[in-house]
């Protein structure tokens, strides 16, 4: 119900979507992240290193024109963090990822170089816990990602308009 991984990504990535919730810190270069919709209504908005956005379950979305473009990639189930997401809603950054009734415009969190650090140790130790044989590493996880999940929690909101752009996808 909890993975993390960090992943270079290619050049350009189709169109996908998922049965979870996907978290996605940037941590380098830079991409267009396309996010497609059933009314043809597609966007895309340029992402840099230090950013987080959100996709939910079911929305569709792709990456292209990417160059050097590293990804944390956090992908989790609601019901992991069910017990703390009423205190977890209070957090401003939180509450811009996931409330997505309080918004029409994407948005994206951006973490200045000290607290993306700060997030990225909380990460690398949940994706050591997931390879661990410890008793302990489902909880070592979990406890990471809510550290994680905090850190952004206070993380500045950056409202996107989409980006014009001729980059066709296939």
């Amino acid at each position: 119900p909890l993975h993390v991984a960090k992943a270079r990504q290619r050049e350009f990535m189709v169109d996908h979507g998922h049965d979870f919730i996907e978290l996605v810190l940037v941590s380098s270069g830079k991409s267009l992240h396309r996010l497609a919709s059933s009314t043809s209504n597609n966007a895309s908005y340029g992402i840099i290193r230090g950013e987080i956005f959100a996709v939910m379950p079911g929305e569709v979305h792709s990456y292209c024109d990417s160059k050097n473009f590293e990804i944390y990639n956090i992908a989790f189930l609601e019901k992991v963090i069910a017990a703390e997401c009423a205190e977890l809603a209070e957090l401003p950054g939180f509450a811009a990822l996931f409330d997505r009734s309080r918004h029409t415009r994407h948005r994206h969190l951006y973490l200045d170089i000290t607290r993306r650090e700060l997030a990225e140790r909380y990460l690398q130790a949940m994706i050591y816990a997931g390879s661990s044989c410890s008793p302990a590493w489902k909880l070592q996880m979990k406890t990471a990602f809510l550290n994680f999940l905090f850190i952004i929690g206070d993380a500045e909101v950056r409202e996107r308009e989409p980006v014009k752009s001729t980059v066709q996808t296939h």
